[in-house]
Parts: C-alpha cells; structure tokens; sequence
C-alpha cells in the first residue's frame, strides 16, 4: 500500500544541514500549503536581516498585552522620529536579540 500523500505535487530528495531540516520543512509546508484566506494566519513569519533570515512564530497576546505593545511601538516610533533614525535600522538590531530565544 502507498504511503499517502502530504505534498500537494511531485517531490525530490534533498540533502541540507541537519541543523536545518525542521526549520527549512515548516518553510515548505507553509509554501505547499493552498493560499491562505483572508481568516487564516501564516503560524511562522519569514524575517531576512542583513541576509541572515528568521523564521518566528506568530506570538498569541493576550488584549492588555496588545494595548501595551501598541503603546510601546507608538513611544519606539516617536523617539525614532524625533532623535532622525530609521525605524528599519531599530527592527534590524533588535531582530537578532530576540530570535536567540529560537534557535
């Protein structure tokens, strides 16, 4: 009996760095996946920084958590604005810290 079917065309055989292989398959399920409508959430998003890229999962906050995060990203982007940085440069620095947890 076949095995069934878990990609949704024809498939190869490939060889990667173990230290890869679980990051790199949620990477191919989520591309083999059918779209998404606009109800769904991608569970990973796909950071590239400095071309080293990120793969996070998507974080569940709680509502209060939300208003606090949405306050701290306002004072973030204010200070940003106000001191002539690029908030991309911010994002880019911060990106590395906080995927550490990740790996």
């Amino acid at each position: 009996m076949a095995r069934p079917k878990k990609w949704s065309g024809e498939t190869t055989a490939i060889r990667v760095p173990a230290h890869l292989v679980e990051k790199l398959l949620q990477i191919a399920q989520t591309l083999d996946a059918p779209a998404p409508s606009f109800v769904q959430n991608y569970e990973m998003r796909l950071i590239t920084v400095d071309e080293k890229r990120y793969l996070l999962p998507t974080v569940a906050v709680t509502p209060q958590e939300d208003r606090m995060l949405n306050e701290m990203v306002d004072r973030l982007l204010l200070t940003c604005k106000k001191d002539k940085v690029n908030p991309l440069a911010v994002l880019a620095q911060m990106t590395p810290y906080a995927c550490e947890e990740f790996k």
